[in-house]
Parts: C-alpha cells; sequence; structure tokens
C-alpha cells in the first residue's frame, strides 16, 4: 500500500568551532512498502543553505524501534549537503521520543559539519494527520510547488 504525508522538522545544530545555526526541513514523503519512503522537499541550514530543493529517504523499522532520515540537497555554493537523523522510539517517553532526534549534518564526503537536534512541533500536530488522508494533498502540492522554484532558482544559479 502506497503511504503519503508532509512534515515539518527545525532544530539547531552546533557547528565543529561551536557556533550554533539553525535548521529545518519541509518534506512530503511517499512509499511505505517495508517502511521506506521517498522524501522531497526543502531544507534549510544555514550558513550553507537559505533554502534547497532536497530529497532523501525515510525509514521506519518497527521492531529497531527507529525512524532513520537521510536528506541530500545542495549548498548555497553548489556542494552536497548531507543530514541524517534518526528517532528512537521509547516507551517510557512515547511524546518525547517520536518528537526529538539527533542530526548530523555532513559534506558531500561525509566530514561532519554540524550536530544538534531537531523536533516536530506539536502545534503542526493536526495538519501532519490530515496529510495522511487519501483525500485532494494541498499540503503536498504546495510544498511541490515551492520545492520546484526553489530547484529553478538554482539552476539559474541566482
Amino acid at each position: 500500500m502506497r503511504l503519503s504525508f508532509v512534515e515539518t522538522m527545525r532544530g539547531n545544530v552546533k557547528d565543529t568551532r561551536g557556533s550554533e545555526h539553525s535548521l529545518s526541513f519541509d518534506v512530503t514523503a511517499v512509499g511505505g512498502l517495508r517502511g521506506r519512503f521517498a522524501l522531497r522537499g526543502l531544507a534549510q541550514a544555514s550558513p550553507w543553505a537559505r533554502e534547497a530543493a532536497a530529497q532523501g529517504t525515510l525509514t521506519i523499522a518497527p521492531l529497531a524501534r527507529t525512524v532513520t532520515y537521510v536528506l541530500r540537497f545542495d549548498s548555497d555554493a553548489g556542494e552536497q549537503i548531507v543530514l541524517d537523523a534518526q528517532k528512537r522510539f521509547s516507551l517510557l517517553a512515547p511524546l518525547r521520543s517520536m518528537t526529538l532526534m539527533p542530526v548530523t549534518v555532513r559534506d558531500g564526503t561525509g566530514n561532519v559539519l554540524a550536530r544538534g537536534e531537531m523536533s516536530f512541533d506539536l502545534r503542526e500536530l493536526l495538519p501532519f494527520l490530515a496529510s495522511w488522508l487519501p483525500v485532494v494533498k494541498l499540503q503536498q502540492r504546495r510544498l511541490d510547488v515551492r520545492r520546484r522554484a526553489v530547484a529553478r532558482t538554482q539552476l539559474r544559479g541566482a
């Protein structure tokens, strides 16, 4: 069965020099076979990328109680950035464990640029849940329009 939903995560990371930076992504996840979803959307990771078209994977592993994200996008300088993060579900702290996750930002060769934490804002829970419904996917369409506009701008080099 093919599923889809829209998710937003925000947070902060500290680079290797100790400076703090904001980080966020808005993605549409499509898939669901064997717990694997394709991600498409937008990422913001200052100072590397103001707003960039992003793609990647989300893997849900119920037996391991993990949700793993790998998101790739280009920096404003045209270099690949990889964001990887993992939620670990805990029965002792279900809300916290499914809304907070450690994150690592790496360059295209795997060198760590920054580490930190991202969170899901519970004020966005209703739109998140609605995005799972098999009706007109307005949130997904809006995000896809924004992602395409950003991708076109990046191709033009603006």
